[in-house]
Formats: structure tokens, sequence, C-alpha cells
């Protein structure tokens, strides 16, 4: 089931849900294009690809979304039309914790 008071911004931003909750995959996997395994840098029980630096800090998440085909754009949140974007949320501490990809 899906609680929306874990998402406190929707009233202000609305959101889709386009997946039901799961212990299969997360949202990096999604924002990845799999939802076949759960992603996690410096943790032997989760996916992460050879390749990417396997460290939980920012630069490791440009580089694994750079390796499909993303780059790195100004902090903008805006949806623009022919681009997909790849948000990336961060902790109290700076540290990488969640991300979504935008519906234009």
């Amino acid at each position: 089931m899906l609680k929306i008071d874990h998402f406190p911004m929707s009233h202000k931003e609305p959101f889709l849900v386009t997946s039901a909750p799961t212990t299969i995959y997360n949202c990096i996997a999604w924002a990845y294009g799999t939802d076949q395994k759960w992603m996690w840098p410096a943790n032997i029980d989760f996916f992460w690809p050879e390749g990417i630096p396997n460290e939980c800090n920012i630069p490791a998440f440009i580089a694994l979304f750079e390796s499909i085909g993303y780059s790195v754009c100004e902090s903008n949140d805006s949806l623009e039309e022919g681009f997909e974007k790849v948000l990336l949320y961060c902790d109290n501490n700076g540290g990488p914790s969640a991300c979504c990809t935008t519906i234009a």
C-alpha cells in the first residue's frame, strides 16, 4: 500500500504512481531501467554495475546514470518536452537517498 504521507510535498507537486510498492527493485533500479533487482552501491546484497565507483556518493550516482546515456544538467526539476530527467534526492547529510524520473 502506498502511503501518501511518505511524500510530504505531493500536495504542492502532484505526482503519478507508475507502479505498486515492491521489494524486488528500488527507485534507483527503476531509473536505471530494470525492475528485476535492487540497486545500491557498497552493499554486497545489492547489484551495482562493474566500472561504476562502488561508493555511496553523488559522483558515483552521476557515473551510474551517465553510463546509460544521461548527462548532468543545471539544477532544474522542471519538465522539458523531449527530455527525460533523473532527479537525485539526498539525505540531510548530502548523501544520495532516492531518485525518480520525470515524465514529460
